[in-house]
């Protein structure tokens, strides 16, 4: 489908502006003249003058920039209720972060490149003060989103993909949190406040096995006396 952009213009005082052309059913180049705009066919945001042309184009209703996508995504792409909740928290977070001037949520996702990414990391990190496990959370949330975008042809693509944070990226002022190791008698006194599944959490506990081999298992294959 054809999307044309706004074309950059400088006016004779300097000021940059905004041109909302698109190509007509006739061939031929028209101007934007949306009616919330009285100067017709120019604007001062890149985004509006873009907002412009879908509109001439019937594209209007479809979600352009990133806080507009991410506002449906969940429930145009749902995963589990856990998942979308914390994939809805994690993008929420960045959402009004801006990048060269403009927050994230009013980027139009077909615009946003590596260096915006490159851009937002560096504001978690550095501005934010996030963890490296932080930042790399919501660097998946919003590449998953990118990627159900490219399907939806919102954009073409997924400038979050292939970013790598390292753990002892220098520009992280908060540490990851420390890893804690109990022992076998901590777990087991823990275990036993679970009543009818001592035995489940002990499986856990005591065997290392995942939650897909734990699922199938039924009460008479625990043997009470090796626990």
């Amino acid at each position: 489908m054809r999307r044309d952009s706004p074309v950059k213009r400088r006016n004779p005082s300097g000021q940059v502006v905004w041109v909302a052309r698109y190509t007509g059913r006739d061939g031929k180049r028209h101007i934007a003249k949306p009616t919330w705009n009285r100067r017709k066919g120019t604007f001062n945001r890149k985004a509006d003058a873009q907002k412009a042309i879908d509109e001439a184009y019937g594209l209007s209703d479809r979600p352009d920039t990133l806080g507009d996508y991410a506002a449906t995504w969940t429930e145009r792409h749902p995963r589990s209720e856990r998942t979308n909740a914390t994939n809805d928290h994690r993008i929420s977070r960045i959402a009004d972060v801006e990048i060269e001037g403009i927050p994230l949520k009013d980027w139009p996702l077909r615009e946003l490149r590596r260096r915006h990414t490159l851009a937002l990391v560096d504001h978690m990190l550095r501005t934010e003060g996030r963890a490296t496990t932080g930042a790399v959370g919501i660097l998946r949330a919003v590449s998953a989103m990118a990627e159900d975008a490219i399907t939806d042809e919102v954009c073409d693509l997924n400038p979050f993909k292939g970013i790598r944070i390292r753990a002892n990226d220098p520009r992280a002022k908060k540490k990851p949190r420390p890893i804690r190791v109990f022992t076998f008698e901590e777990m087991h006194r823990f275990a036993k406040t679970a009543g009818r599944y001592e035995a489940l959490v002990r499986t856990f506990t005591d065997t290392g096995m995942r939650l897909g081999e734990i699922l199938p298992l039924r009460p008479e294959d625990f043997d009470g006396e090796t626990l």
